[in-house]
């Protein structure tokens, strides 16, 4: 019976232990390597993004739910908080715009979250005829959230060329029937190829795309991962992290996404992101009039949205 007891007891304290291990996030190293934590960071950035940038920084925001709050942050607890999937949509006093972004349709979005997850069917249709009409359409990273509008539109072929993306995203992209089993990220487009695609010029940091607008190379949470600084013609700065963080509390508490998502579920690089992530931090810290825009923080994005950083609907 002893022995039964100490067999069970070593158990418990085995699970108990995986559990903890799993519902925590790889540590935030307190030196990042990532670059943007550099204290000439911002003058780089500001250097590179040479022209008038756009007048307007419009976001759409396509879909709507509900996660618990450790599915974000690790240790965060169960409470649900709100999420969005939203399209950016930068304009230019020519009239042209360029769109970040392109969240998935209706469909799609019941097939991942639910028939009762809210779906904006107006904003969708605004984003496909944005999407249409785009100089160039770029992207964060080749996840479902975020390409999931190029697969979903009318006629994909006509937006794939207009997009423009980096070799490492490229690498990304699926034809139906090349999604490997258990991915649950990629959603596969039905095309014959993906020649349409513009290809970026090569670089290695960072490298302007747009008037007033930098693509910043973050390999981490997929190999192609970009973030983008945003400088407007009136002087305001973005910085629109995509996917690093799905919360502002991720900067907040120092910590990432739980081991169970970030290296289970999304197989992401956990170690560069929690680089990234305490690079965000102090680059935060050094230039706290730079507006981090966070792509799934609902609540930031509204506030944003409230405070004129970003301008609600697409045009």
């Amino acid at each position: 019976m002893v022995i039964l007891r100490r067999a069970l007891l070593a158990i418990l304290v085995v699970a108990a232990v995986a559990l903890w291990w799993l519902g925590s996030s790889i540590p935030v190293p307190e030196t990042p390597r990532f670059w943007l934590a550099g204290a000439d960071a911002l003058a780089e950035l500001r250097r590179a993004a040479t022209g008038t940038g756009p007048q307007e920084v419009r976001v759409g925001i396509i879909g709507r739910t509900s996660m618990p709050a450790w599915f974000n942050t690790a240790w965060a607890g169960f409470a649900k908080e709100p999420r969005v999937f939203l399209t950016l949509q930068l304009r230019y006093a020519d009239g042209s715009h360029v769109m970040i972004d392109a969240p998935f349709g209706a469909a799609t979005q019941r097939e991942i979250l639910g028939a009762d997850a809210p779906f904006d069917a107006a904003e969708f249709a605004r984003m496909q005829d944005a999407l249409a009409s785009a100089s160039s359409i770029f992207l964060t990273h080749v996840h479902r959230d975020h390409l999931g509008g190029l697969v979903d539109a009318p006629d994909p072929q006509r937006l794939l060329a207009r997009t423009a993306v980096t070799p490492e995203q490229k690498a990304g992209f699926r034809r139906r029937g090349e999604v490997a089993a258990g991915d649950p990220s990629t959603l596969p487009f039905d095309v014959a190829s993906f020649d349409a695609l513009r290809m970026l010029p090569a670089f290695d940091r960072y490298a302007q795309v747009a008037p007033g607008v930098v693509a910043i190379k973050s390999p981490g949470h997929t190999p192609g991962h970009l973030l983008f600084y945003v400088r407007t013609a009136g002087g305001r700065e973005i910085l629109y992290v995509g996917d690093v963080v799905w919360s502002f509390r991720n900067l907040e508490t120092a910590r990432s996404r739980p081991r169970a998502i970030s290296e289970f579920f999304l197989r992401e690089d956990a170690a560069a992101v929690a680089d990234q992530l305490r690079a965000l931090i102090t680059f935060a810290e050094l230039n706290p009039d730079v507006e981090i825009v966070v792509a799934h923080d609902a609540d930031r994005v509204e506030r944003q949205i409230d405070l004129g950083v970003l301008e609600e609907g697409l045009r």
